[in-house]
């Protein structure tokens, strides 16, 4: 295969490359990703520009500056994607604008071939001390990747410097290339630090591609001249081991998200479980083994739905709300333990679909037997209270503390002669009970200070006009949120006029005795 036949190859493959990057960019919009389609692109620019060399017979010294500027943009992208030095930022620009316009202008130097030979070891030595000194600010004088970066960057400034000042500073140029993609390819590993195809293939192969600019320093190459397609062979294998690292990402996001979703569906306290419309159990967490008195979870799984309903047709109707809005909230049922006790839950479920696109249930179960019980105890308690408010033969009432009746039993209507129209919503001193608003204040005050009130006299007259005094019992109440007056009048009317009588007949007995 002829040298031009290499290049078209070459190009294409990365044309292949650099749209795969592209497309991965576009699916994970991360800057760590955006900066390897960066990398790649400038990788795109430079196959470009050795086969437009070839095949338009461009100028040598604009092709080599735009392959070998390409390859500085790539580097300085790579490692900055896996570098916890520049997430920053502005952090990220300074490096760009300094280490990468220094690698710039050394190689615009050294192509267009500057007689200003004092240049170049003052890029290197500058390039150097400012990555040596971000490296200091961030990890200390004793950090480990201090010596790291004295091993891998130090030797090569030296030897750069060395050789720029004999007049040959060709080495310059493969040291900052050699530090871009060696550096990436630590960084890499200590970003990702795991044992897997991905990460292996792609720290070795950045190392590799950094140490073919190495060789060519001391084999004296041409400013990045052809050796052969062999050298191309680490960057291949950087972008294959980018790609398995991207998937190894996904496998192990999916198995995180699958790992903390079992930890959730077994550890959460209500019971969950997953079933067909059908009624067939599909998983269960344990709490929901206990709650239906299951003695496993083979058993429950082996267990129909419906069978856990004391009413089927509740279950009919679940479905079917289930079916209509996508989810059910909050949905109450009487429910059946292994042992034949009932028990109610209140149930919450959606709609979710399996690998094969199958509508399952995904529900969640909470035990309310208990909130349920003191409901109905409520209720009856309730119901008790209405049937002896109403059929009490004492008139009854509820007032507010304002004074206004609430409601009251027919013993009430009937002791003031009035309708319930004409009693509710309206004051006790409206309807005579208080000759004042002054003696209803006082009456409220004292019920606040004793909490109840018993045998107080009472007088008045209903609205025919006659006159009744009987005894007054009050207590505070709570109805709901509001605190109200309970009532109770006896009326002794009669029993006051048969005494009078009484005491009159012995006055008549003892004047006639006279």
């Amino acid at each position: 295969m002829s040298a031009q036949s290499e290049q078209v190859v070459v190009f294409l493959i990365a044309t292949i490359l650099i749209i795969l990057f592209v497309w991965i960019y576009r699916r994970d919009r991360q800057p760590r990703t955006g900066l390897w389609m960066l990398g790649w692109s400038a990788m795109y620019v430079h196959f470009t520009a050795v086969l437009l060399f070839h095949l338009f017979h461009l100028s040598l010294q604009w092709a080599i500056f735009l392959k070998t500027s390409a390859l500085a943009i790539a580097g300085i992208s790579f490692l900055l994607s896996v570098s916890v030095i520049y997430t920053d930022k502005s952090r990220r620009v300074v490096f760009v604008i300094l280490t990468g316009a220094m690698s710039m202008i050394y190689t615009m130097g050294l192509v267009w071939n500057t007689r200003q030979i004092w240049i170049y070891p003052v890029l290197v030595f500058t390039a150097a001390s400012i990555s040596l000194l971000h490296v200091l600010r961030y990890y200390g004088s004793h950090g480990r990747y201090l010596y790291v970066f004295g091993l891998v960057v130090v030797p090569q400034g030296i030897w750069s410097v060395q050789q720029s000042l004999l007049h040959n500073p060709a080495p310059g140029l493969f040291s900052f290339l050699s530090t871009f993609f060696a550096v990436s390819g630590l960084l890499y590993w200590r970003y990702y630090r795991r044992f897997t195809p991905g990460v292996v293939t792609t720290s070795i192969s950045f190392v590799a591609w950094g140490g073919t600019f190495v060789v060519r320093e001391f084999l004296h190459s041409p400013i990045l001249g052809e050796p052969g397609v062999i050298w191309d062979l680490p960057q291949y294998f950087v972008a294959i081991g980018m790609i398995l690292t991207l998937f190894e990402n996904q496998a192990e996001l999916a198995s995180n998200i699958a790992h903390q979703y079992r930890s959730l569906f077994e550890e959460d306290l209500a019971a969950v479980y997953v079933s067909t419309f059908d009624g067939h159990f599909l998983d269960c967490n344990s709490a929901f083994v206990e709650m239906y008195g299951f003695s496993s979870k083979s058993q429950a799984l082996s267990t129909s739905a419906i069978a856990c309903y004391v009413d089927p047709t509740q279950r009919e109707k679940f479905t079917t709300q289930l079916k209509t809005k996508g989810q059910v909230l909050n949905y109450e049922s009487e429910q059946r333990r292994q042992d034949g006790k009932p028990f109610w839950i209140l149930e919450s479920a959606t709609i979710v679909r399996s690998v094969d696109g199958e509508e399952m249930i995904e529900g969640s179960v909470i035990d309310i037997t208990e909130r349920r019980n003191m409901e109905i105890a409520l209720q009856q308690s309730e119901e008790r209270f209405v049937a002896a408010f109403r059929y009490s033969p004492l008139a009854c009432s509820i007032i507010s503390l304002d004074g206004k009746f609430l409601n009251a039993n027919e013993n009430m209507f009937r002791l003031l002669k009035r309708s319930a129209d004409e009693v509710i919503g309206r004051t006790e001193v409206d309807l005579g009970f208080w000759k004042s608003q002054d003696d209803s204040s006082a009456f409220l005050q004292k019920l606040r200070s004793e909490g109840s009130t018993q045998n107080l006299e009472l007088e008045f007259h209903d609205a025919a006009g006659e006159h009744h005094v009987g005894l007054y019992f009050g207590t505070l109440v709570r109805t709901g949120e509001k605190e109200c007056i309970f009532s109770m009048f006896l009326d002794n009317t009669g029993q006051r006029e048969l005494e009078a009588r009484f005491l009159q007949a012995q006055k008549m007995d003892s004047l006639r005795k006279l």
